[in-house]
């Protein structure tokens, strides 16, 4: 057999064989209507008893709470950026002093250089690294 013969098949023999339109008992239908228009009910938005007991005082507390929670937060932005200040500015401080003290002996200037930006860049990482952590 071709594919020519099997798809004729198909279309003709198929629409041959279907039997005329199938019809399901009203109780089925009547049944199933009900079911589903239950299932509807069931399935909709439904009022919890906490949703029920809220009232405007409890709103009024809950936008006090998070306007304090908001203050806070605003308070460690601002107390984080001036210790990163306060940092760097103790950093370059060091960095001076370390070019002042040892202006006559530049090799040891540079090694020193190269110590203090080491513990620099590990200090930097780790704070970091840290910090990612923490917002995980």
């Amino acid at each position: 057999m071709d594919n020519k013969e099997l798809t004729e098949y198909d279309g003709a023999a198929v629409a041959n064989e279907l039997p005329g339109e199938v019809k399901a008992p009203e109780e089925f239908i009547s049944e199933v209507r009900r079911f589903s228009m239950q299932m509807m009910g069931t399935t909709g938005p439904q009022e919890s008893s906490v949703a029920k007991k809220i009232t405007e005082e409890h709103i009024s507390k809950m936008l006090a709470l998070e306007e304090k929670g908001m203050e806070t937060q605003y308070k460690e932005n601002n107390s984080n950026r001036i210790f990163m200040i306060v940092i760097a500015v103790l950093l370059i401080g060091l960095v001076v002093t370390i070019l002042v003290l040892f202006r006559d002996k530049p090799d040891m200037v540079e090694k020193i250089l190269y110590a203090v930006g080491g513990l620099v860049a590990g200090f930097g990482g780790g704070y970091g690294y840290g910090k990612s952590k923490r917002s995980e």
